[in-house]
């Protein structure tokens, strides 16, 4: 049984949020000049909310759906922030 997914979605990651899934970590990924964000959950439950997302049978209620797109906001511009700091540390060290 997958434990484990990692999605680049906001949306799903708002939908495995909300449903009980814990989010594990946060990683930047330079893509076309930007930052992707790669956000990986953990949950028995994975499977099963995946196929509910993708089949549009999931079902959030809205406040806690506008408190999670607002809690993955805020992990994203934190990651994005370290990344960005990090890169500029290397430079220096060249």
């Amino acid at each position: 049984m997958q434990n484990t997914i990692v999605t680049a979605d906001l949306w799903e990651a708002i939908y495995f949020l909300v449903s009980g899934a814990r989010l594990s970590g946060i990683e930047c990924i330079p893509l076309n000049g930007k930052l992707s964000c790669q956000i990986t959950f953990f949950s028995e439950r994975l499977p099963e909310l995946q196929k509910d997302y993708y089949s549009g049978q999931g079902k959030v209620e809205i406040f806690s759906c506008r408190r999670a797109y607002f809690q993955i906001q805020s992990y994203i511009a934190d990651a994005k922030r370290s990344y960005k700091k990090l890169q500029r540390e290397k430079e220096g060290m060249v």
